[in-house]
């Protein structure tokens, strides 16, 4: 939900949602390698505002990048987003537990982090000049669920993982300190 209204975005403004993909969870992908793969990103969206809307691929680094649009045709209205990408041979991708991509949604960035549609390129975009501005009201609202990142070119059904599965894949970022006795 939009809380505050800015008609007047800037060159270097950039509102987003991100998520950060950990470069070992992309190894399989081959990024940065010879060779043709891809991969699919699939979600569903809702939007106030109807029309062109990005989503865009960035490597850990943030500088090379793949912008890509999607529709949202009908106000306030689940629909469902399938994009297709080329793995990107270039490039420098991390295979550790850093940040090896950036996924990032855009809402609304100025004319400097807007990139080609449906290309790899330099540097740090968010989206395609053809997005829609969702910050010129506060009655615009984004939401998206299912958001799925697989290998190859056709989108599967969302992967739903029961609770304690989820809670236990989340426990490697877990780290409890026990105060000890005071010297």
């Amino acid at each position: 939900q939009i809380t505050t209204a800015n008609t007047n975005i800037q060159s270097t403004d950039r509102k987003y949602f991100l998520y950060r993909a950990e470069g070992q969870d992309l190894t399989a992908a081959g990024f940065g390698q010879a060779g043709t793969r891809y991969m699919t990103l699939s979600f569903w969206h809702k939007h106030t505002k109807t029309g062109i809307h990005s989503v865009a691929v960035n490597n850990g680094a943030r500088n090379r990048s793949y912008p890509m649009e999607y529709t949202q045709t009908t106000t306030n209205t689940w629909e469902k987003a399938e994009l297709t990408f080329p793995v990107d041979t270039t490039g420098t991708w991390v295979t550790d537990n850093t940040v090896g991509m950036w996924l990032f949604f855009g809402a609304a960035f100025g004319s400097n982090y807007a990139g080609t549609a449906n290309q790899w390129g330099s540097g740090q975009k968010y989206g395609t000049a053809n997005q829609v501005y969702n910050y010129d009201s506060t009655s615009n609202s984004m939401q998206f669920t299912g958001i799925q990142l697989e290998l190859g070119s056709v989108a599967t059904e969302f992967d739903h993982r029961s609770y304690a599965e989820e809670l236990a894949l989340c426990h490697r970022y877990y780290e409890k300190v026990l105060a000890g006795p005071s010297s």
